[in-house]
């Protein structure tokens, strides 16, 4: 008797249909890789130091000290480097002994190596002198690879206030819009299961009264039936 009830209750169970799989896989990549970016963007604030994935990180400059090379407030792709494989010439990003960054992350380029790779000479392209305090090698986190200019375009956008509240936005219209297929077709089939259900109801009372009526139409006869017995008795004088 289980088994019958489960096998009909298999059998009655609605399959997902390629719509429905897309959304969901859809839903679900969307969800992951928003994942990650949160993860990623706290694990760099808090480690102090870009998060690599496959041997790449993307670090955020703040200013415009490598301009024209590196735009002011952009992603730029980075490689883990050590300090003996770094050459003059080398964009690096490093923890900084500057005050002013308090061991923050600057990304600039190497113009003279001291000692054997033990510091490093550093300035930015758009400034006019060199940094005063130097990258040592000990501090050293990655080398520049490219800009991620399509990246820079988004970040500068959402790392603001309205940026942010745009994109929780879109976020969430994007959702609505990948269910919104499922939610008419649950309301249509709420609607038809209303209607049956009225419908049955209706039915259920119509033979109500159907059967009432029987019931009325087989009383009736007998009862006149009886009254004519009790008549034709004959009258005792």
């Amino acid at each position: 008797m289980t088994t019958t009830n489960r096998n009909q209750t298999a059998e009655t169970k609605p399959k997902k249909t390629k719509g429905q799989i897309v959304r969901t896989v859809l839903s679900a990549v969307v969800i992951v890789l928003l994942a990650v970016a949160i993860v990623l963007v706290l694990m760099q604030r808090l480690r102090g130091e870009p998060t690599f994935i496959f041997g790449r990180a993307a670090v955020w400059v703040h200013t415009n000290s490598m301009e024209p090379s590196i735009p002011e407030k952009s992603y730029i792709l980075v490689e883990p480097v050590s300090a003996e494989n770094v050459s003059v010439g080398d964009v690096i990003t490093f923890h900084s002994d500057d005050p002013v960054l308090q061991g923050g992350l600057n990304t600039h380029r190497v113009i003279e190596i001291v000692g054997d790779h033990a510091e490093f000479v550093m300035k930015g392209d758009h400034n006019a002198v060199k940094d005063e305090t130097t990258a040592k090698a000990d501090k050293i986190v990655a080398r520049y690879v490219r800009n991620l200019p399509v990246i820079s375009v988004f970040g500068r956008f959402f790392m603001t206030p309205a940026g942010l509240v745009c994109a929780l936005a879109i976020i969430a219209i994007f959702m609505f819009l990948l269910y919104l297929p499922d939610i008419l077709k649950n309301r249509k089939k709420k609607a038809e299961e209303a209607e049956r259900q009225k419908e049955a109801e209706m039915d259920r009372k119509i033979r109500e009264e159907v059967e009432k009526m029987k019931q009325n139409a087989d009383s009736g006869p007998e009862n006149g039936s009886e009254t004519g017995s009790e008549n034709a008795q004959p009258r005792k004088e």
